[in-house]
């Protein structure tokens, strides 16, 4: 029989390498395959497929091997065949498919942790229960498995059933242990070669964040950074570059004691630290003989400069970051190594933060990203931390451009090219210190509708700085895709960004899909306000002002538990947030009814854009029951109104108007709408708009 018409039906789950291993293989053939080598669950998975057509497999993919027949798969090295399949187990597909899930899991696996905790999830879900091995000499249940499944990883853990004749893990476990056990050294492996740097024989930089939060006071921390480094790469080539940089870290080796820490940073910097109760006097004469003594045996080709500083109560990152400061001293005054200031452990001042911004914000307006990066980049020379940087300069000239836009002064053209060197700017930034491998999994992403994502990227460049492992996924995210993105990457939090009120309704259903996988929500933005009570409303955990305390809250375990379900939507909430074109058209009418003269059908369009901005401001305030976020709204609108010499009166007919089109749909809103109006007729009538028109 020609081989397009075999039936097509088995699955290889084989741990060795693969150009794609993000998929398990599905392959093509009744039988097994002359040569073919498959671990042992992808033989039942594939006998199993034979039976039933309900499990959700991926794609099928076919790898040949020219060596045997037309269209055979090709065999994986280290895999023994396995031979035919006993019917029973074949028995449950949902067993087979959880077996297969484990098997694709475990191909992804970094850690023999992580490893332990998937074999241990698939055996519960086996029914069957993980338990402390009986003591030596304990009498074991004979029809009990009784192979160890903690993988090397704590004391040995065996697994019982209440039904060992009938429970699926008597079956699946053996093969499951072998895929287990070879992905846990796999993953071995890979951590052995990560804690190298593969070029200069030094501690790789993934190590670093671990090795230095475990920096006890009394330790010194030093900052190491080769000069003329891009100079030798561009006038030698970088082969000369990495041959600089294979002996420096042979230089730092052979310089440096048995008990430091010596590592990579990236690029040509490198860090060093010293345990013990260390004088920093003592610590500066050995970096200074180490420098000496690297540019004397490179005849002064390349010199490198160091920062010292010790661990003190602000801890080892602190210490760290005052040596970096040290280090650029030390290259701009050429005097090879310097001790960090006691200055250099308090705030740079407010001086320094405004000139920085300044400058910056001076290239944001020309659209000039070169401009602003040498701005930032002064700054950070000169002492200014990255949470200076991007909160004091970048975030600050952000607040300024959104707060342009809101009154007319920028463009909608001037706003975006603003948005872009900005984030130019911020790419451009020193990368943050790695993660630890225990860092705390936080996915920070937009709320649906909100499009505007430097403030995520900008709260992601600090929160890593703060050992947390961030995933952000940008701007707008439907509630649905956010969800699906959750039950993946399964973080301990989730932070949601929402700048415009309008979005809030969106946030309320990103919240519910965290909420149905057991997340906590943390909120942030200018449009939660400045009290807990709109994230409370809308289910979230907790709204928080600054980054510094995200970190302290997921660290310190200081998040809210999810307590009870959000009350549901109101139906006014629901019918405003998308205006019916019936219901604006009035609104439309209404307004041209309080005009002087008839409108132009120019005139009538800005109305309903304008009608319709309100119309989705009311629907947030009515499903946060929080009139203040009209407030926020008609704030910003007589600011805009007073820098163009506009009459109040044109703000006060928009909201009269949609109140009367909406007393018989939404109520609820029409009394809000109806509030502000009276508030702008009393600030028209001279009393000034002032804090009255949100406050009241």
């Amino acid at each position: 029989m020609d081989h397009q018409t075999v039936p097509q039906v088995s699955v290889t789950c084989g741990l060795e390498p693969a150009p794609d291993v993000s998929d398990v293989a599905v392959h093509v053939h009744e039988d097994p395959p002359r040569g073919a080598c498959w671990s042992p669950v992808a033989t039942v998975a594939a006998a199993a497929l034979r039976r039933t057509s309900t499990l959700s497999l991926p794609r099928p993919r076919m790898a040949v091997d020219p060596s045997h027949e037309k269209g055979r798969p090709m065999a994986r090295s280290g895999h023994q065949p396995v031979g035919p399949v006993d019917s029973h187990l074949l028995s449950d597909p949902d067993a087979v498919l959880a077996v297969l899930n484990a098997t694709r899991a475990f191909l992804r696996v970094t850690s023999r942790e992580e490893t332990v905790e998937i074999l241990h999830a698939v055996i519960a879900e086996l029914d069957g229960e993980v338990v402390p091995a009986a003591p030596d000499g304990a009498s074991e249940t004979s029809d009990q498995p009784t192979d160890d499944v903690s993988l090397g990883v704590g004391e040995p853990m065996h697994v019982v059933t209440l039904t060992p004749s009938r429970a699926p893990i008597v079956e699946h476990l053996p093969a499951l242990l072998r895929d287990a056990a070879l992905a846990s050294d796999r993953a071995d492996e890979m951590a052995a070669g990560r804690a190298k740097d593969a070029l200069t024989g030094v501690v790789s930089q993934g190590r670093i964040a671990a090795r230095l939060g475990a920096a006890k006071s009394g330790a010194v921390v030093c900052i190491l950074d080769l000069d003329g480094f891009k100079r030798i790469n561009e006038r030698y080539g970088h082969l000369a570059g990495d041959a600089t940089l294979r002996r420096f870290g042979k230089h730092l080796r052979d310089g440096t004691r048995p008990g430091d820490f010596v590592a990579r940073a990236g690029g040509d910097e490198f860090l060093v630290i010293i345990e013990g109760d260390v004088e920093i006097s003592a610590a500066y004469r050995r970096m200074s003989g180490l420098a000496a003594a690297w540019a004397q045996a490179e005849q002064h080709i390349s010199s490198v400069s160091i920062g010292v500083a010790a661990v003190g109560e602000a801890g080892p990152t602190q210490a760290a970051a005052a040596a970096d400061r040290a280090m650029y001293r030390a290259k701009r005054s050429g005097l090879g190594v310097e001790i960090a200031r006691d200055s250099d452990e308090s705030q740079v001042s407010g001086s320094l933060v405004n000139e920085t911004f300044e400058a910056y914000f001076k290239g944001l307006v020309n659209a000039d990203t070169l401009q602003s990066s040498r701005a930032l980049s002064r700054g950070a020379e000169q002492g200014m931390s990255q949470q200076a940087l991007v909160q004091g300069v970048i975030g600050r000239a952000q607040s300024a451009v959104g707060a342009g836009w809101a009154t007319g002064d920028w463009g909608i053209a001037e706003e975006h090219a603003a948005t872009l060197v900005a984030e130019q700017a911020l790419t451009l930034l020193s990368p943050p210190p790695p993660r630890s491998p225990t860092a705390v999994r936080v996915v920070m992403a937009c709320a649906e509708g909100e499009m505007h994502s430097m403030p995520v990227r900008m709260a992601a460049q600090l929160a890593r700085s703060a050992d947390l492992d961030i995933v952000v996924l940008g701007g707008s995210m439907p509630a649905a895709d956010l969800g699906a993105s959750l039950r993946i990457l399964t973080p301990a939090v989730l932070g949601l960004s929402v700048t415009v009120a309008t979005n809030l309704i969106g946030a309320h259903r990103c919240i519910l899909q965290a909420r149905a996988v057991g997340i906590r929500v943390i909120v942030g933005g200018a449009a939660w306000g400045t009290s807990q009570h709109r994230a409370q409303r809308l289910g979230a955990s907790l709204m928080l002002r600054e980054v510094s305390e995200l970190a302290r809250y997921v660290h310190e375990g200081g998040v809210p538990d999810l307590g009870a379900d959000p009350a549901p939507l109101d139906d006014e909430a629901i019918l405003l947030e998308r205006p019916p074109p019936e219901l604006m058209q009035d609104a439309v009418e209404l307004w041209c009814s309080r005009q002087q003269t008839a409108p132009s059908s120019s005139q009538r369009h800005d109305a309903l854009e304008a009608l319709d901005w309100v119309a989705r401001h009311a629907a947030a305030a009515v499903a946060c029951d929080d009139a203040s976020v009209l407030g926020d709204l008609v704030e910003s609108q007589v600011r805009a109104a007073g820098k163009q010499g506009e009459d109040l009166r044109a703000i006060r007919d928009v909201y009269d108007a949609l109140a009367d089109a909406l007393t018989a749909a939404a109520p609820c809103a029409a009394d809000m709408l109806r509030s502000i109006g009276a508030r702008l007729a009393r600030a028209q009538a001279g009393q000034g708009p002032g804090d009255q028109l949100r406050s009241e």
